[in-house]
């Protein structure tokens, strides 16, 4: 079959997470992503597969359909979905995949995402998001005073929005590094999210880390896993709903309704149960016990927030096969 347009030609998001003298387990972020990598796997190769954006059954059927294309040789039972929602599981398996719950945002590092006690919160919302209108919806906000924006890069050049319509009282004019980033999201009393279908978002989980109550509309993709009656409001995309859904929780938050600790600490409860989940299954692929494996991933996890390891096309060869 042909290559993908969408395959990635100069760096691969792929990291090594366990070897032994029989199994080698690795994290992929995507399959048909790694359209040129998959030939470099053998039979003792295990993927786990995260799924970065939003999907439909035809995406996972389309990987199957690349894995048979470059290495018939492999079975699909060795490719792990890492599913967002319960629907990707479905659709995994459906296809000859194994699948975990195990929602991408698990990976966030908490220890990065924090709540800052010290922090005045100067703005009423928070909107990480890229200046795309139809795609993230950043209008919706427009009758809430007090915006902060951090700007991502717009992926989309023929969905564009200048944010600056919304009249934000900080929007960064640069790329932010993390811990300013962590540092905006403290200076909000809410975080809001407007797209109605995506990945799970990182963004959302990152201000639940942060003791930010999310404004949501109704969305699919997965992030909506990490949300109930104590730390979020899921609103029609309009802009009165919005409007009306940030006083809310603006007003859940002085009642003590909304708690900006258990918020954080229903996340990461969360995430927790499902990297048990992940490295219960990791052990018994690759046959060792389960405390040896939960070690290792923690220590990994410590190092790498979100496991996004890049490495360029032409060192993977070496990286894959390379010995521990």
């Amino acid at each position: 079959m042909e290559r993908p347009s969408w395959a990635f030609t100069e760096t691969a998001v792929i990291f090594k997470y366990y070897e032994n003298s029989f199994k080698r387990v690795f994290i992929l972020e995507g399959l048909d992503h790694h359209f040129d990598v998959l030939p470099l796997f053998t039979e003792r190769d295990f993927c786990f597969i995260t799924i970065p954006c939003h999907t439909t059954a035809w995406n996972f059927t389309f990987a199957r359909k690349c894995l048979e294309s470059q290495n018939p040789s492999l079975p699909l039972s060795n490719f792990v979905y890492l599913a967002n929602t319960t629907q990707q599981i479905n659709q995994a398996t459906s296809n000859g995949f194994r699948a975990l719950l195990f929602n991408h945002n698990a990976l966030l590092d908490e220890k990065i995402y924090r709540i800052a006690y010290s922090s005045n919160r100067r703005y009423s919302i928070v909107l990480n998001t890229r200046p795309e209108r139809d795609f993230k919806r950043p209008y919706l906000a427009k009758q809430v005073d007090n915006i902060a924006i951090i700007q991502g890069y717009n992926f989309r050049k023929d969905d564009f929005m200048d944010l600056n319509e919304l009249n934000p009282k900080f929007i960064n004019s640069h790329r932010l590094s993390v811990s300013d980033v962590v540092d905006v999201y403290n200076s909000a009393e809410v975080g809001g999210i407007f797209s109605a279908r995506e990945g799970a978002c990182y963004s959302s989980s990152e201000y639940l880390l942060c003791g930010l109550p999310v404004i949501s509309t109704h969305s699919e993709g997965g992030r909506d896993i990490w949300y109930n009656q104590f730390n979020s409001i899921v609103c029609d995309a309009t802009e009165v709903a919005v409007y009306e859904a940030v006083n809310e929780a603006k007003h859940k938050l002085q009642t003590g309704e909304f708690s900006r600790e258990r918020i954080r600490a229903m996340h990461v409860c969360q995430q927790y149960v499902m990297r048990d989940n992940f490295c219960r299954l990791a052990a018994s692929i690759c046959e060792v016990s389960e405390s040896d494996s939960i070690q290792m991933f923690y220590l990994h996890l410590a190092k790498t927030n979100k496991l996004q390891h890049k490495i360029k096309i032409n060192q993977l060869p070496d990286y894959i096969h390379s010995m521990p």
